[in-house]
């Protein structure tokens, strides 16, 4: 699948599952990017339950059930579930990116690069 069709498709898991609409583009974010959510987010997919309720907006606490079901059945294990986890799937390396793709099974290619296309 291509970023965009993987992108699409958590689009509307994200919808049917009923997390609030506002959240929706920092998880896809979060997910295709990583790109680190704001702090309730960040509460969420490190487990930190406390911190989640504390950050929480009325749309987003209401929506908390919706929110972790989400990650529970529909996110690799992965991207979520403690600091170290989160911290991972933030990182900027080339390892990092591929585990997402990996994840979500991307299979994207871009042009090929100048040393792809001389061999």
């Amino acid at each position: 699948m291509t970023r965009e069709e993987v992108r699409d498709e958590i689009g509307e898991r994200l919808e049917k599952g009923g997390v609030p609409h506002h959240l929706r583009d920092a998880i896809l974010r979060y997910l295709l990017g990583g790109i680190r959510p704001g702090d309730f987010l960040s509460a969420v997919i490190s487990n930190n339950l406390f911190e989640a309720i504390g950050s929480a907006d009325k749309e987003s606490r209401d929506g908390l059930f919706s929110i972790c079901s989400f990650f529970y059945n529909e996110v690799p294990a992965p991207c979520f579930g403690s600091p170290a986890k989160m911290e991972t799937w933030l990182e900027k390396s080339e390892s990092s990116k591929r585990l997402r793709e990996r994840c979500f099974g991307i299979s994207e290619e871009g042009p090929p690069t100048e040393q792809e296309e001389k061999r």
